[in-house]
């Protein structure tokens, strides 16, 4: 079932709720085939100085260990995929982290046109 945001929801803000439930359908989606993934959560993409974007988004991606470079990129292509295609919006950045340790490597890539463009 295909998620669609509808041009009125962007009138405003998307909702937390719609954002909670685009978070844990991309969780459920990938905790399966990455069991290191924690968790994945979906935000308004702030610019400084500026109000919220609207159709641009940020992808947390919590692990619970180190990952690799290239195990980074994969899942960060992933996301931004399966984001863009399920539900109609764009993640512009997605950034991994960890609640349980500090975070090392690139750990940030820009998402742009299907592809990572920037790591």
């Amino acid at each position: 079932m295909k998620y669609i945001i509808t041009e009125n929801q962007f009138d405003g803000i998307l909702s937390d709720e719609t954002l909670s439930y685009i978070s844990k359908t991309v969780t459920r989606a990938f905790k399966s085939i990455y069991p290191q993934l924690e968790e994945v959560v979906v935000t308004h993409m702030d610019i400084p100085h500026d109000r919220v974007v609207f159709k641009l988004f940020n992808a947390y991606v919590y692990v619970d260990r180190q990952l690799g470079p290239i195990t980074e990129r994969e899942i960060a292509e992933s996301v931004g995929s399966f984001v863009q295609d399920n539900f109609d919006i764009v993640t512009r950045k997605i950034i991994f982290d960890s609640v349980h340790f500090h975070y090392q490597g690139k750990g940030s890539y820009i998402y742009r046109e299907g592809k990572i463009v920037v790591t």
